[in-house]
């Protein structure tokens, strides 16, 4: 999971409390516990958005496997010892390609009570829910959408399109 973590006694005590009754009701055992990263520990405070950058941290640990550790993390908070199905680390954690990451949550618990809860999940697990004739089908259906983002990609990096462009 990606935390919000404003490093405020309250705020990260909430965060944690909020996930462990999460993890409770879902049934997750402290033996296996949820591993725990920190999106401001790795880019400060964001004024506003919050949530693309923990999504974007996400969908690259399920891309990658690679679970970053909590750089700055040194004494965790006594309080959080009452949160025994998280995990908080300073370590980065890899997994191998037969044990791939399969869903990331992120969090963004704002001001003004402004907040975000998603769960991205590994792209694989929806393909192995098709038939191979259906996973056909969404393949080639999606072939043209792929060669269009493609062609989009290279289009930016060569400058031979804009970023952004108005629209009349």
């Amino acid at each position: 999971a990606q935390f919000h973590n404003t490093s405020t006694p309250l705020n990260d005590a909430n965060e944690g409390r909020l996930w462990q009754g999460i993890n409770t009701r879902l049934g997750r055992t402290p033996g296996n516990p949820l591993i725990v990263g920190s999106q401001k520990g790795f880019l400060g405070h964001w004024k506003g958005g919050a949530a693309a950058p923990a999504n974007n941290a996400a969908i690259q640990i399920l891309q990658t496997g690679v679970i970053p550790g909590n750089r700055n993390l040194r004494d965790a908070d006594p309080e959080f010892e009452k949160y025994d199905t998280l995990v908080y680390t300073n370590q980065t954690l890899r997994r191998g390609p037969n044990n791939p990451v399969n869903a990331v949550a992120t969090d963004t618990l704002g001001f003004g009570h402004v907040g975000n809860l998603n769960l991205l999940l590994n792209g694989d697990l929806f393909f192995a829910m098709l038939t191979p004739e259906q996973r056909a089908t969404y393949l080639e259906n999606r072939a043209p959408r792929e060669h269009s983002r493609f062609q989009r990609e290279i289009a930016l990096m060569t400058g031979t399109e804009p970023y952004y462009s108005m629209r009349q």
